[in-house]
C-alpha cells in the first residue's frame, strides 16, 4: 500500500510540475485563463511548496548524518510525507546515520 502511495505522490507531482510549466509557458491560453485552471494551478503550487518545504527539512536535517542528504531531499521531495517519515524511522532505528 505505501509503495502505492509513494508512485501515484511521484506522478502527481510530475503532474503538478507540468502544470505551472504550463501556467508560465501558456501554450493553450484558453485554458490557462479559464478559472478551473487557474485553481488547479494553486493547488499544484501548493503541492510542490509543501513537497519543497519537506526535502529542504531532510536536507537539513540528514546534512551530516547520511552519505548523500541530496539523494534523500530530491526523494522526499516526490515522495512527499511518506518519504520524510520513512527517512525519518530509518534515521532513528540506525542511531542517527543512514546510507544509502
Amino acid at each position: 500500500m505505501l509503495k502505492t502511495l509513494k508512485i501515484t505522490s511521484t506522478i502527481l507531482i510530475i503532474i503538478a510540475l507540468g502544470i505551472v510549466i504550463t501556467n508560465f509557458l501558456p501554450i493553450f491560453p484558453e485554458l490557462t485563463n479559464s478559472s478551473f485552471f487557474k485553481i488547479i494551478t494553486w493547488l499544484a503550487s501548493f503541492s510542490l511548496i509543501s513537497h519543497f518545504v519537506e526535502a529542504v527539512i531532510i536536507y537539513i536535517y540528514t546534512y551530516k548524518k547520511a552519505a548523500q542528504p541530496l539523494q534523500l531531499a530530491v526523494y522526499t521531495f516526490f515522495t512527499g510525507t511518506m518519504g520524510l517519515t520513512e527517512i525519518w524511522k530509518n534515521i532513528v532505528k540506525n542511531n542517527d546515520y543512514i546510507e544509502i
